[in-house]
């Protein structure tokens, strides 16, 4: 057996594993609208789903832990794509802050980064502000902590 191949499946299953955890973000307000269905549909596809498996994946029930990614640019990926699913609709709920902020914490983020990364990433996807922007400005402020 190829082992490029065994890396490839832990992969796609880490991925989908946090792919569900993102549709429990996307429904923490109590349902999904089509904004956010297009939005989980965008990211599911940049993780490799196809339509059809992305919208069986709607109706999973989250039974594995969170793993969070061990490299802090995809961890902060990870978080700019739960506030892209709470932008959405364009409302932000307190439910839905908590469970960015939680997402944050369990990601490995400390309180005093969170701070600065939830509305930082707010703000910039409110104003359609590049991710690779974003994480330099996260750094940069990061450093002041």
């Amino acid at each position: 057996m190829d082992l490029s191949h065994f890396f490839d499946h832990h992969k796609k299953k880490i991925n989908k594993t946090y792919f569900i955890h993102l549709i429990c973000v996307a429904k923490a307000d109590g349902h999904l609208d089509e904004k956010e269905v297009e939005v989980l549909h965008r990211i599911g596809r940049r993780f490799g789903f196809t339509d059809a498996e992305i919208d069986v994946m709607f109706n999973a029930q989250k039974t594995e832990p969170y793993i969070p990614a061990y490299e802090l640019r995809e961890r902060f990926d990870e978080v700019y794509d739960v506030i892209l699913m709470i932008l959405a609709d364009d409302i932000v709920e307190e439910s839905e802050l908590k469970v960015a902020k939680k997402f944050a914490v369990a990601s490995g983020f400390t309180d005093s980064e969170i701070e600065i990364l939830i509305p930082l990433l707010i703000d910039g996807v409110q104003q359609d502000q590049d991710d690779d922007i974003l994480f330099k400005n996260f750094i940069k402020r990061k450093k002041t902590l």
